[in-house]
């Protein structure tokens, strides 16, 4: 009647945006998950590495909030994943702005303080289309701002999360170009070789994809009119004599 759940520590004081934004995903998840089985939640202390290694020693029954690593496949399995964020480039409307080829002579990138690599990233993509570029840095919140009103950036390159608390402070200004320049993927870990138990968990997430229950816990976390698409098997809903879906 219960589960051990690690990955559910709030964050502490100051954490990023995307830290804040995911801890309440997870917790919806699980919350959804535990509904549909009849148990109730026991939090594990533990984010991160932290959070797999409860589920190796036995001490949680999975771990979510996971980006699968194959660091840990001798360890634990992973999961399907549940929710998918990343880096994008957020720019004004009406400036013909479809990636980084289009930033010859509008150079100016805005990067939040919380993710300084996030400049080594956007060099990156820059330097692959032959583009010279400079950085202005700035709070995660303030990114557009300094795009439409401080005029010190023409675009801004970060995590989608942290892009659309801008866009939706400016949204008849800011748009999002289609490409994702990376893809973080989150997912649960889980015991190590228990294939009943990790078939549990899949079939039940692709039944909250199937009657739109996860499409409306991470659909505050997507750019408008973006949607992630899982993949669903064909079968019953029940498994192991529960039901999975209505």
């Amino acid at each position: 009647g219960t589960l051990r759940v690690s990955g559910l520590t709030p964050p502490a004081e100051g954490a990023s945006l995307v830290e804040q934004r995911l801890a309440s995903i997870n917790q919806a998840v699980v919350n959804a998950m535990a509904a549909r089985w009849g148990v109730q939640v026991i939090p594990v202390e533990g984010n991160g590495d932290a959070a797999i290694q409860a589920v190796i020693n036995g001490q949680a029954d999975l771990a979510i909030g996971i980006m699968p690593d194959w660091n840990y496949a001798d360890n634990v399995d992973f999961s399907m994943p549940y929710f998918m964020h990343g880096d994008r480039l957020l720019v004004p409307k009406n400036s013909n702005i479809s990636g980084f080829l289009d930033l010859r002579g509008q150079r100016w990138i805005a990067i939040p303080n919380s993710d300084p690599e996030a400049r080594d990233r956007a060099l990156a993509w820059a330097q692959s289309v032959n583009v010279g570029v400079e950085f202005y840095y700035t709070n995660e919140t303030d990114l557009g701002y300094a795009i439409l009103v401080e005029n010190n950036a023409n675009v801004a390159y970060a995590d989608s999360i942290i892009l659309l608390q801008n866009f939706i402070t400016y949204p008849d200004e800011l748009t999002f170009t289609q490409r994702w320049y990376s893809q973080t993927f989150n997912a649960f870990a889980l015991p190590r070789n228990d294939i009943d138990f990790r078939l549990f968990v899949d079939y039940t997430l692709q039944e909250l994809v199937r009657d739109g229950t996860l499409h409306q816990i991470i659909s505050p976390l997507l750019p408008p009119e973006e949607t992630l698409n899982f993949e669903i098997w064909p079968g019953p809903r029940s498994y192991a004599g529960i039901q999975l879906g209505s």
